[in-house]
């Protein structure tokens, strides 16, 4: 028992780390290229200059249902260290209410990660238009400016068109400073290592809850075995005393013959 204790105390501990980590890994998600990605939406007009508006819509749906989970994860952690599930030697029904709910919204949380990391990491690599040549044309039409010589103020003597891009390979001399990479996944690698974390987790608490059942059960069933020998001792010594109680009386006060 004092070693599944001891585990239990670690697993908890473990617990409360992930569910901090599930929070974290939320907010730091879209940084680094991730970040430059919502860029090349024009906020003026709304134009998609790389088809990416899908992309940072559904991530930013994403980062914020997963702050959510994260936060109601330590909370979860939180009542469990409340009802001492990492230290009590035997565990009462609330205690295992507050495991199996962890242990059920930790899965369905792992479940939504993998599956929304897969869904943005396709978006990201095969949704965007990062080949030359993809997509329309971006256009811009500017003003040409030429100077009066006689006032010599600037007057505007046409217009141009000017053909910026038609993807982000020529995007980025349009946005030098930020720099995308379809081939930079190192944040999408992270969902699914947390994933694997996460899964890890519930499976280690799951069974060394279980653990501590079968050892509660197993105490149980050993004092009802021992209980009637027990009883039957101290029946057997209670028994032995006062039969030993009456022979010292006997010898110290015979009983004398009648005249």
């Amino acid at each position: 028992m004092k070693t599944q204790m001891r585990v239990q105390k670690i697993l908890m501990l473990i617990s409360l780390v992930v569910s901090a980590l599930v929070f974290v890994f939320a907010l730091i998600f879209m940084t680094g290229g991730l970040a430059n990605v919502y860029r090349f939406i024009d906020t003026t007009n709304g134009q998609d200059y790389i088809h990416c508006s899908k992309f940072v819509s559904t991530s930013q749906s994403f980062v914020s249902t997963l702050v959510a989970f994260g936060v109601v994860m330590v909370v979860l952690v939180a009542a469990m260290y409340l009802m001492a599930c990492n230290s009590r030697r035997k565990y009462y029904i609330t205690n295992y209410i507050a495991i199996a709910v962890f242990v059920v919204f930790a899965l369905v949380v792992a479940v939504y990660l993998v599956i929304m990391v897969a869904t943005l990491m396709n978006l990201y690599q095969n949704d965007i238009l990062w080949k030359s040549g993809e997509g329309e044309k971006i256009t811009r039409v500017v003003e040409i400016i030429v100077k009066d010589p006689i006032t010599g103020e600037d007057k505007v003597e046409g217009y141009e068109t000017l053909i910026l891009a038609t993807n982000y390979a020529d995007q980025s001399r349009f946005y030098p400073d930020y720099v995308l990479d379809p081939n930079q996944t190192y944040n999408f690698i992270l969902g699914f290592v947390l994933f694997v974390i996460i899964i890890a987790d519930i499976v280690c608490v799951t069974l060394c809850t279980v653990w501590k059942f079968l050892l509660i059960k197993g105490e149980k069933k050993l004092l009802a075995t021992t209980a009637p020998v027990t009883e039957n001792v101290v029946a057997a010594e209670a028994s032995e005393t006062v039969a030993n109680a009456v022979t010292e009386d006997f010898v110290e006060n015979p009983v004398k013959e009648e005249e």
